[in-house]
């Protein structure tokens, strides 16, 4: 009869088993579909060579490289003022989205006060890449904005700038607010 080839299909996924696995598995299936020696073979099963495709598929994602943060902002200015620039790396070619929230809700509070008794506290909104986003909430009302589109694996520098809202004054004192920021690829 003919030579015949088996096609084997093995597809790996990001969230999967591990490659050196896929590989020791791959191998597996080289070796079992190998002639034993001293056996006769013959037959449609029968065969010198297969032929083992590997297909891989990576998820979507997107890594952060945080950046040194600018210097502390003054709370007497009125316009925007630089906190970060944090670098983003995507494996695609496309606009993730952002989130932020904030451990005080989008408002300094007098540094080593509990979050949730802010009575002297100094809001504020955020702009991210350019895009103006608003005041964050906590983690049950982050803020969602779509980035500028991002070629793969080019790191993106992206501003993080913070605006204080008008109120009624400055109180003197120290402040402090913790901002979070996720990529959703």
């Amino acid at each position: 009869m003919g030579n015949t080839r088996t096609l084997f299909h093995l597809h790996l996924m990001r969230r999967g088993m591990p490659l050196k696995y896929a590989f020791t598995m791959i191998a597996g299936l080289f070796a079992a579909s190998l002639p034993e020696t001293g056996a006769a073979q013959e037959g449609p099963r029968a065969t010198r060579a297969i032929v083992v495709q590997v297909l891989a598929q990576a998820a979507r994602d997107c890594r952060i490289v945080a950046a040194e943060a600018a210097e502390t902002p003054d709370p007497l200015a009125t316009g925007w003022q630089l906190l970060s620039m944090p670098s983003i790396t995507c494996n695609y070619r496309g606009s993730p989205t952002v989130r932020l929230w904030s451990l005080n809700s989008g408002a300094l509070a007098p540094d080593g006060a509990v979050p949730v008794a802010q009575t002297a506290s100094l809001p504020y909104e955020l702009r991210i890449g350019g895009q103006p986003v608003g005041r964050p909430g906590g983690t049950a009302a982050p803020l969602s904005a779509v980035l500028p589109l991002i070629e793969p694996l080019l790191p993106r520098p992206t501003e993080i700038a913070l605006r204080f809202v008008d109120g009624a004054g400055t109180p003197a004192g120290d402040f402090a607010d913790t901002i979070y920021l996720e990529v959703i690829p």
